[in-house]
């Protein structure tokens, strides 16, 4: 999987310990991860499903301290081989230079509407 090294997400290294990693609510496996072992959990769990699976980001929103990513994640069913490419809108709340908190939504209207009038 892309974005891996050593056997571990390389976001974790802007990621504060205690990141709050929120899977919108809408989806049947919305949840949330606690901490770098929430995320690693979160991660481990993809690497189930998908096989290549990298997020590329088309651009950034910046409201104060919260940006909001429009991006894309890409790769392959693990079972199907089926390439599959969509798009996500993750808002990460920044402080002294790490996240502190993570959203993604799947869908941009409610992710703009998330991150709020500033946007």
């Amino acid at each position: 999987m892309a974005g891996v090294a050593d056997g571990r997400p390389r976001v974790l290294d802007v990621l504060d310990p205690e990141i709050e990693w929120h899977i919108e609510d809408t989806l049947p496996d919305s949840a949330i991860y606690r901490g770098h072992a929430g995320v690693e959990e979160f991660f481990a769990g993809l690497r189930q499903v998908w096989v290549g699976l990298r997020f590329e980001a088309d651009g950034f929103i910046e409201a104060g301290e919260r940006v909001l990513v429009v991006a894309r994640q890409i790769g392959r069913g693990a079972g199907s081989d089926v390439l599959v490419e969509q798009r996500l809108y993750p808002i990460f709340e920044m402080r002294a230079g790490r996240a502190v908190r993570m959203d993604v939504y799947f869908d941009r209207e409610r992710a703009t509407a998330a991150l709020g009038p500033s946007a």
